[in-house]
């Protein structure tokens, strides 16, 4: 179901506030469930959520965020038999799902694309992707969704933008205060360019990182460690399936390639990647690798340490995938999983993970 086009990889089909404007969702049916953090001592397991109501169609390539003001995942985007532009919100606290009717003009349908949440305005922001339908195959639009007011709001931003791109990495830094952005691929070729995006000022930079740098790789995943105050990122695909493990620290600019002792997970590229606030650990899930197909394994990995662990997960796992969303809600102490796809199918399902590692 992934395909390479013209040797850069495309997804075809075949890695928080009170509303200030009128609510649009579409009515779900109430679930009586109840979300409770998780049991820091708990294994490492997960669930099938199986939400009631109404839920997003089966789609790969889209982009889940969660909102600490609204308290909900948002979900944007993907692909199936064709590109998605619906939003959707995934509420923790009762495992169901609704359907957004956003106002003003939405962003176009495309999958590849990167979400990131800026606490700093409560806002959501949106970054490149693919649309088969217009076959635009490399977008660099930038645009904003505010949850509090259900609304997307396309920027213009001030000076250079990055080039178009899909299978990019955002990331928000705390410090900063600005998004960091790496890689993808746009058409023919892999990308291993850094920006930030600074929303004060509504402008791109270009960074020049000295010393080592990863290599130009499309569907690799980006997260922030508090711990470290880094970025950490791992493996991706460039011409092969990688399972490197890199550090970006935005205070010096600089890349630093590790060296984690014990097991490290096999290359892959479209995973999931979170960071678990509860367990102070990165929490690595499934995505597909040229050699072994579609995988559904589970990785940690401990900063202090350095070291990545296997998870030996208790009952069920979710089906083999690549290309899913997921996220992670601090007030359950939940990771939420939604979608992605085998080489035969897109899935629907939700799925949470919780425990220490």
């Amino acid at each position: 179901m992934a395909t390479l086009l013209g040797g850069a990889l495309v997804l075809g089909s075949g890695a928080c506030s009170e509303s200030a404007a009128t609510d649009t969702t579409v009515a779900v049916s109430t679930s009586t469930s109840t979300s409770v953090p998780a049991d820091p001592v708990a294994a490492p397991a997960w669930t099938d959520l199986q939400p009631a109501g109404v839920s997003p169609a089966s789609r790969f390539g889209h982009s889940l965020v969660y909102d600490p003001g609204g308290g909900k995942a948002i979900l944007f985007g993907g692909r199936d038999a064709e590109d998605y532009v619906d939003t959707w919100a995934f509420d923790p606290k009762t495992d169901t799902w609704s359907l957004l009717s956003p106002g003003g003009r939405r962003p176009w349908a495309r999958h590849g694309h990167a979400l990131v949440y800026e606490p700093t305005r409560g806002k959501i922001i949106l970054f490149g992707g693919t649309s088969m339908a217009g076959l635009l195959l490399g977008l660099n639009d930038l645009w904003i969704y505010d949850p509090a007011a259900n609304t997307w709001t396309m920027l213009t931003p001030n000076g250079d933008v990055p080039p178009g791109r899909s299978g990019h990495s955002l990331a928000y830094d705390p410090v900063s205060k600005k998004v960091i952005l790496f890689g993808g691929s746009a058409q023919s070729q892999y990308l291993g360019d850094t920006w930030t995006y600074d929303p004060a000022a509504n402008s791109w930079t270009q960074l020049t990182p000295l010393g080592d740098q990863p290599s130009p790789r499309s569907a690799a995943s980006l997260v922030f460690d508090p711990g470290l105050n880094k970025f950490l990122l791992f493996g991706g695909r460039d011409a092969h399936d990688l399972n490197d493990t890199w550090t970006f620290d935005p205070a010096t600019k600089a890349w630093a390639r590790l060296s984690p002792t014990g097991d490290i997970p096999p290359a892959r590229y479209s995973y999931g990647m979170v960071y678990d606030t509860e367990a102070s650990r990165t929490i690595l899930f499934g995505g597909n690798a040229q050699g072994s197909g579609y995988l559904n394994d589970t990785w940690a990995y401990d900063s202090a340490a350095n070291s990545w662990t296997k998870l030996d997960i208790a009952g069920d796992l979710p089906p083999a995938r690549f290309a899913c969303g997921l996220v992670f809600v601090p007030e359950s102490g939940r990771a939420i999983l939604f979608g992605g796809a085998d080489n035969s199918k897109a899935f629907a399902d939700t799925w949470s993970y919780a425990g220490r590692p």
